[in-house]
């Protein structure tokens, strides 16, 4: 399958609905620590086995990472940081990561980092 048909495949809306309908947990504190409930070596895992199905060559890498979203009209941008967290290196194709839920109601207030314009 071309790279591009794979790009397309795994970011159809309805396949990751399924996949987050079953890889998704509550947001939540596990352990002392929050946990936004992505479960993202489950979607590395699982995103992979897809990949290799499709005859498609994939890495899973683990590591620390930040995410920014904004900034947003006045809204500062904000970041947050995962010190674990796994995401797919497709072969041709980049760094793929299903996982992500950034939206401001799984995520306490204390957890993002905002960025002050300097």
């Amino acid at each position: 399958m071309p790279n591009r048909d794979i790009v397309d495949l795994l970011t159809r809306d309805d396949f990751l609905r399924e996949l987050h309908h079953l890889l998704w947990m509550e947001p939540a504190e596990r352990r002392g620590k929050w946990d936004p409930g992505w479960n993202c070596r489950d979607h590395a895992f699982i995103v992979g086995f897809v990949l290799r199905l499709l005859r498609s060559e994939a890495e899973v890498i683990l590591g620390r990472a930040m995410f920014i979203v904004g900034p947003s009209g006045e809204k500062v941008p904000l970041g947050l940081e995962q010190s674990l967290h796994a995401w797919l290196a497709i072969d041709g194709d980049g760094y793929f990561d299903l996982s992500l839920r950034l939206d401001e109601s799984v995520m306490p207030g204390g957890n993002w980092l905002a960025f002050r314009r300097g």
